[in-house]
């Protein structure tokens, strides 16, 4: 990962540091972010290397890590805006329900003479609680 902020005809030392996420060696918040004392008062690291480094900060901006590393104060991997990230959710092999199933199941439901809960629940083999989400498209929202 190369980080924007270096060109070409960047000292050597500078672009291998672009890779490399510096962590911090000092005190940390409950959920793991870096923080130091300053005046009596507690400061978020990675803040102020960004305004060190880049610019000042304006109120409520806040400051992510393109390298992911919550623990990374490497000014060089510091951005204020949200990196794009390609999580995807899978639906797992041992799925019971593929979007078919959904769609019967919220067909069955819609009928004059709709089938219980509990008998769609066996017929699927899930439970009456999976087909009541499926229903009021708390699951499977998108189909």
């Amino acid at each position: 990962m190369i980080s924007p902020y270096i060109w070409p005809g960047h000292p050597r030392w500078a672009i291998k540091m672009a890779d490399q996420c510096k962590e911090w060696e000092g005190t940390y918040d409950s959920q793991g972010y870096p923080r130091y004392k300053s005046g009596g008062r507690s400061r978020y690291v990675h803040r102020d290397e960004f305004e060190y480094f880049h610019r000042r900060l304006k109120p409520g901006e806040k400051v992510y890590r393109a390298c992911g590393n919550r623990r990374c104060v490497n000014a060089l991997h510091l951005v204020t805006e949200k990196p794009a990230t390609k999580r995807r959710r899978r639906r797992p092999a041992s799925a019971k329900l593929n979007p078919r199933k959904v769609r019967e199941i919220r067909e069955a439901l819609a009928r004059r003479d709709r089938p219980t809960q509990r008998a769609l629940a066996e017929k699927y083999g899930v439970t009456p609680a999976a087909i009541s989400h499926v229903a009021r498209r708390k699951t499977w929202a998108h189909v």
